[in-house]
């Protein structure tokens, strides 16, 4: 999947410890700290030890509610892989209903920008449209409530 070395180099990865480590703390932390970020340093690693995470995590209970956090890991994993087929990890946000990032958040980081706001006559607060800064590719975001409130993105075009 790499040079020679890179899978060694890959599980030297504090996030990567983290996955394989097992403990469930350790293992969502390191989802999250993967589904916020889109550096490559911290996702290449988990894209090559993906064999390794794969096999380290069947089967383990990470628990979680509402969203069983099981399906964060999975997010996580496949952000790795959306780098690793050389998309923009923009693409990750519509479809992911285990990681709806909020539009704030995702600006004060700087992966989009909020650009305004578009009407949503079903619901009482307007939609955001929201243009990834990596690829300029624009998104409407829905804001869902309910007890696991998160953000429908959509892609506008």
């Amino acid at each position: 999947m790499g040079p020679p070395g890179a899978e060694e180099e890959a599980l030297r990865s504090p996030v990567v410890q983290d996955v394989l480590s097992r403990d469930p703390a350790r293992v969502v932390g390191a989802a999250w700290t993967v589904l916020g970020t889109r550096d490559p340093a911290v996702l290449t690693p988990v894209l090559t030890a993906l064999p390794a995470i794969e096999s380290a995590t069947a089967g383990l209970r990470l628990g979680g509610a509402p969203a069983p956090d099981a399906g964060h890991l999975a997010s996580a994993l496949e952000r790795a892989r959306t780098l690793g087929r050389g998309e923009c990890l923009c693409t990750c946000y519509p479809g992911d209903s285990c990681y709806e990032p909020e539009p704030e958040r995702e600006q004060a980081r700087g992966h989009v920008r909020v650009e305004g706001t578009a009407t949503d006559e079903r619901q009482r607060v307007d939609d955001g449209v929201c243009v990834c800064t990596a690829c300029g590719r624009g998104y409407q975001v829905e804001h869902g409530g309910g007890h696991h409130p998160g953000w429908r993105w959509t892609p506008l075009g």
